[in-house]
């Protein structure tokens, strides 16, 4: 039987039922199934969905190389990957950092957004041995670090070019990769690389442009491209908008995939989304 290895990032990830993730929550509190599934089950396959919420592009990319080479040789394999928000950055592939979110240290409704529950004055009395201990759950530690970490990086000059160049480059290798060893393979990006955001300045935004990514929605995104009545309060998709990008993706397989072309959404309120 084929398996779908599908990869992305929240707006793929089902998330474990129960689980304290916000994807869980999201998707399993509304009964909300994501696209893999959906795809997998019109098209009698098995699947594995490989997506992590808030991961950048080379941690999709990296997920997808260590699921196909994890897979026996004499299986059949089709990849579907919905990339993400471009100028996201990851560290060291861990999944620990796929949600820690740099921004002007100045701007606190920003942070306050990324860590509603988490203030600074929150974690500055507590003393180092609480982080150490291994009597303190991790789930307890992990918000505060994040915070805090998160406030280290806010202080450093990013080179948003080069993070979007290398975000390309992630996508690119994957398809050619995926092209070269013989496994089929279908790509959209569910958010664009045309960024107009708080985080990106304006030329960073017209270089953007220059990247011309090799998928038909890489400029604003598939989600761009969904009605108002598609997406969660939060602009997730919900099962609605999960329904249509299955069906972009057996679309783009079965060679009649149209793009919708709608484009409703601003490219200011699609970004407000990503770090709800």
């Amino acid at each position: 039987m084929t398996k779908l290895i599908a990869a992305g990032c929240s707006n793929t990830a089902q998330g474990e039922e129960g689980g304290k993730r916000i994807a869980g929550q999201r998707y399993h509190s509304r009964g909300i199934i994501t696209w893999p599934q959906i795809v997998a089950e019109r098209m009698n396959w098995d699947f594995v969905n490989i997506a992590v919420g808030g991961c950048d592009n080379t941690f999709i990319e990296n997920s997808i190389y260590d699921a196909v080479q994890s897979t026996p040789n004499n299986e059949d394999i089709v990849v579907m990957s919905l990339w993400t928000c471009p100028v996201r950055l990851s560290a060291w592939d861990m999944k620990f950092f796929s949600s820690i979110y740099i921004a002007d240290n100045q701007d606190a409704d920003y942070l306050s957004r990324c860590y509603p529950n988490v203030h600074r004055e929150d974690w500055e009395e507590l003393p180092v041995s609480y982080f150490t201990d291994p009597k303190h759950p991790v789930e307890s530690k992990e918000p505060f670090r994040k915070y805090l970490i998160s406030q280290m990086l806010s202080e450093l000059d990013f080179d948003y070019k080069e993070i979007m160049r290398h975000s390309a480059r992630s996508i690119n290798r994957t398809m050619n990769w995926l092209d070269d060893i013989g496994i089929k393979n279908y790509h959209e990006s569910g958010l664009g690389f045309i960024q107009q955001n708080i985080l990106v300045k304006e030329e960073n935004t017209e270089y953007g442009k220059t990247l011309n990514m090799n998928l038909d929605h890489w400029e604003l995104g598939f989600l761009h491209e969904l009605e108002e009545s598609d997406l969660l309060p939060c602009l997730h998709p919900n099962q609605s908008g999960q329904d249509k990008i299955a069906k972009m993706f057996i679309d783009k397989m079965e060679g009649k995939y149209v793009p919708l072309n709608t484009h409703w959404i601003t490219a200011n309120r699609l970004w407000s989304f990503v770090y709800d």
